[in-house]
């Protein structure tokens, strides 16, 4: 069962910090609902300065506070949780350049309320424990080819969310060191599975120090051969993976990874798939080598070029349903790049209809004897918004009258009385009634209304009435009552 934890970054209040010229701000990341505890980011920049500061906090259910001493200014707010899938500025919005700016000043700020939404999904979890069965802490945990990391809690576990369904490369490394490496399988068959649970023993236990230290004179120790490494893309896009090569090394050297943006760490693996806070910013990879017996050695490679927007996955939109006044259509997006967030956009022979923005849209008379098409935009933070249209229905046909009752007569049936005709409920309602009286099979002149009285004439005949009910839009149905008895 998918869980929803809505996220309020509350900004309590601004009070002049000890350090001149700044000012302190504190703010609280209040969780509803039960999320695992995940580490996230307070990502705070400058606007028209080069201010940047990111402040490191560990995020679950209830609320989290934290401060930061920044000068006066213009700037705006960010929170990301790469465990959680979360990534969202101030206020609701996608990306830094989408951010609304905020004014810090001597005075203070007002209450400012920054929401976004996550699904929790399906999740990986588990638990970091050396040899001995002890808890680790601080053990970096990464899903290889899908940039979502985080670290162990003190107690060794660790939870990663808002998955879709697949398989994933479990990479767990501790003091910049890889230790371990699992599979783990969230099945595509349609089996609903919202947890996958790991527990491994990755570190090693600590060993007693020798009592004694060794009394032999050191010896130096050789270099490792080494090569600047390179990564496989230079033009990288959000959301496309890139890959190292360490190069030319003394054979048996193990590896470790920093991917660098700028002087920031957002991969400690192999590779790293950039994400939308890399959009316009260069990267780099560090890899350190180290073997026994030898001196440790580290080489970074080339920076890339400013990383691209990606490119998403789409797919052109059906319309399902019959075009008919009254009728629902529905518009079927397809298969779309996950996590992309789709709007609509309906049109009646190439042109938008007013207000009709949702996944379903039901034909009035307006749209008579029109096509109609459906637009589908698809935006995701990190990548270029991209629209497609569906093929044109049918021109839309008159609608279907769904209650169409019978009328009936009452009153007394003799010469001087009046006669009323009860049409009954007519549905779609906002139509028009019009009625017209029979004395045998013709037409009585005039007798067009709601009542009628009978004459002389009517005497020893029947008398019965037809109702008419018209619509726009729908197609007009007449119906007639039974004949009364012979008039007296």
């Amino acid at each position: 069962m998918a869980l929803i934890a809505a996220f309020a970054l509350v900004f309590v209040g601004v009070t002049f910090s000890a350090a001149a010229g700044t000012v302190k701000v504190s703010g609280a990341i209040e969780v509803d609902g039960a999320l695992p505890e995940t580490r996230a980011i307070v990502m705070i920049n400058g606007v028209g300065n080069d201010y940047a500061e990111e402040r490191h906090i560990t995020i679950g259910s209830g609320i989290t506070p934290w401060d930061a001493n920044i000068p006066e200014g213009t700037y705006t707010f960010g929170l990301m949780a790469p465990g959680a899938g979360i990534q969202t500025y101030y206020a609701g919005q996608p990306t830094q350049d989408d951010a609304d700016p905020v004014v810090v000043g001597p005075d203070g700020l007002g209450h400012l309320d920054f929401d976004t939404i996550v699904s929790t999904g399906s999740s990986i979890s588990g638990t970091v424990v050396d040899i001995g069965g002890m808890p680790v802490a601080g053990a970096y945990v990464q899903l290889d080819g899908v940039d979502r990391y985080t670290y162990s809690a003190d107690d060794g576990t660790f939870s990663l969310v808002n998955l879709p369904l697949g398989s994933y490369v479990v990479s767990i490394l501790v003091d910049d060191v890889p230790v371990g490496e699992l599979s783990a399988e969230i099945p595509e068959d349609g089996t609903i599975v919202t947890d996958v649970t790991i527990t491994t023993t990755v570190v090693p236990a600590p060993t007693e120090t020798p009592s004694e230290p060794e009394t032999t004179a050191p010896t130096e120790e050789p270099t490792l051969t080494a090569s600047t490494p390179t990564i496989s893309d230079t033009t990288p896009q959000v959301g496309q993976k890139l890959t190292v090569a360490p190069g030319s090394w003394t054979s048996g050297t193990a590896f470790a990874y920093e991917w660098l943006r700028g002087t920031t760490v957002v991969g400690k693996t192999s590779t790293y798939t950039p994400i939308a806070s890399d959009l316009g910013k260069t990267l780099t990879v560090k890899v350190t080598g180290t073997k026994s017996g030898y001196t440790s050695v580290t080489k970074t490679s080339a920076a890339t070029k400013p990383v691209a927007a990606g490119t998403l996955k789409t797919a052109t939109p059906t319309i399902s349903g019959t075009a008919k006044v009254g009728v629902k259509l529905t518009a079927k997006a397809g298969s779309w790049t996950s996590g992309t967030s789709l709007t609509y956009r309906w049109y009646a022979s190439g042109k938008a209809i007013s207000g009709a923005t949702k996944s379903t849209f039901t034909p009035t008379a307006t749209q008579l004897n029109k096509t109609l098409t459906v637009k589908v935009t698809g935006s995701r933070s990190g990548y270029t918004a991209v629209a497609k249209t569906s093929k044109a229905t049918a021109k839309v046909k008159a609608g279907t009258l769904t209650s169409t009752p019978t009328p009936k007569i009452s009153g007394t049936t003799k010469v001087g009385k009046t006669v009323t005709a009860k049409a009954g409920t007519w549905k779609p309602s906002g139509g028009k009634v019009t009625y017209q009286w029979y004395r045998g099979g013709s037409k009585i002149s005039k007798a067009t209304k709601s009542t009628y009285k009978l004459v002389s004439a009517d005497k020893g005949r029947t008398i019965k009435v037809k109702v008419t009910y018209t619509k726009s839009g729908y197609t007009t149905v007449s119906k007639t009552s039974k004949a009364t008895a012979k008039i007296s």
